[in-house]
């Protein structure tokens, strides 16, 4: 192989880096101006920006997946791109736990679930605010889509009252989740309208949402909405589902 065909693919390769970073670097500009990202315009696809991404995915109704796709780039007022990033395996993490620097930067998280009484107010109520809810059931939606059930199975308190069955193990949980996998190997979900807390007692509240989705079995794809119920625990940082139920619509 000659030295001039060598720096010719050296070139390429080059050229197609810088193109692909300033993709990403005009993605996160764009994030940054609708107030979703907040960290720095450096072209760089990391679990910030794929945080930051799945956060517009859920507030637009898109489909959420946490990497770049043509819905996403229209709604961003972006043109179509070559360059389409996977979502990072820990995104939906940052998304779980309190994004600080999200929360402390847009002005409309502050507004909290549901005006406390004033001799009720606690430090952990004020904080849970709509978008706070938003970012936990993003995050929940990413985790699900992962092939390892663990990832989901990490939202998940030891016992939890598990739609018809009771309360069941996280032991229970993993088979069951497993089972799903398995029988709807390609998942998509969106978010088809607003969060609604439904009960609210401070460290523990229950938020509903009705949900989107469309699943591929051995038989073809079926898709249609559903009502998911969540009945979640404060526990240091995160929240903790110790509740789940849902209801076609």
């Amino acid at each position: 192989m000659n030295r001039f065909f060598v720096f010719l693919l050296f070139l390429l390769f080059s050229l197609s880096a810088a193109l692909a970073d300033a993709d990403i670097a005009a993605v996160q500009s764009a994030l940054k101006e609708r107030g979703f990202y907040y960290g720095a315009i450096d072209g760089q696809w990391n679990d910030g920006t794929s945080a930051a991404v799945s956060r517009f995915q859920i507030r637009d109704g898109q489909e959420i997946t946490g990497r770049l796709t043509p819905e996403t780039l229209r709604g961003l007022g972006l043109p179509a791109a070559n360059y389409e990033a996977a979502a990072p395996r820990g995104s939906w993490k940052i998304l779980r736990e309190e994004d600080a620097e999200f929360l402390a930067a847009a002005p409309k998280a502050r507004e909290p679930v549901a005006p406390p009484a004033a001799e009720r107010v606690t430090r952990s109520r004020e904080e849970i605010t709509r978008e706070r809810l938003r970012d936990f059931v993003a995050a929940f939606v990413l985790a699900g889509l992962d092939p390892d059930v663990n990832e989901e199975l990490a939202f998940f308190a030891d016992r939890v009252r598990y739609f018809d069955d009771g309360l069941v193990s996280r032991k229970a949980i993993r088979g069951d989740l497993r089972r799903y996998n398995a029988k709807f190997p390609e998942r998509r979900f969106r978010l088809a309208g607003e969060l609604e807390v439904t009960r609210d007692r401070g460290d523990e509240l229950q938020v509903s949402f009705p949900l989107r989705y469309e699943v591929r079995s051995e038989d073809g794809w079926k898709k249609g909405t559903v009502r998911k119920t969540l009945d979640l625990r404060r526990e240091g940082r995160q929240l903790t589902i110790v509740g789940v139920n849902e209801e076609r619509e």
